[in-house]
């Protein structure tokens, strides 16, 4: 996991190796974005990539996370994209809280657009199993 945080500089890190080598490091979070956003199936191929980021330690932008709830409200991702992009998002405020405030709103609207959807679902068990009902209640209970 050593890899993942050096391919994940932080900023400041990223501003003194550019005065040092005089060359832009890649950006891993511009890529992951670019996927993300060329379709849905590209979003939900992301997803799993932003929780394992997210569960290893590297600090993920505030940014980055609006920018998938944007793409999640854009393509209209299904509750169980929703439940790991919440998940991911999860872990990254567990390891670290500071400056994560900004997320509440995202979390927010994310609970607003998915509330009639899981209310629904829950109350008529339309088209679910015993493990989706578990997965809406965690949804739920975490977007509220």
């Amino acid at each position: 996991m050593a890899s993942l945080l050096r391919l994940f500089q932080k900023e400041s890190d990223v501003l003194g190796s550019v005065d040092n080598g005089g060359q832009l490091p890649i950006d891993p979070w511009r890529a992951v974005i670019g996927i993300a956003s060329k379709s849905q199936q590209g979003f939900v191929e992301a997803l799993p990539w932003l929780c394992l980021f997210a569960r290893s330690g590297v600090d993920i932008p505030v940014s980055t996370y609006m920018d998938f709830s944007t793409l999640a409200r854009r393509f209209h991702v299904s509750l169980t994209d929703a439940l790991i992009f919440v998940e991911g998002a999860m872990s990254s405020i567990w390891l670290r809280s500071m400056g994560r405030q900004k997320l509440q709103s995202m979390f927010s609207s994310l609970h607003s657009r998915l509330a009639p959807d899981i209310s629904h679902r829950l109350q008529t068990k339309d088209g679910l199993v015993d493990a989706s009902v578990r997965d809406l209640v965690h949804l739920y209970l975490l977007t509220c």
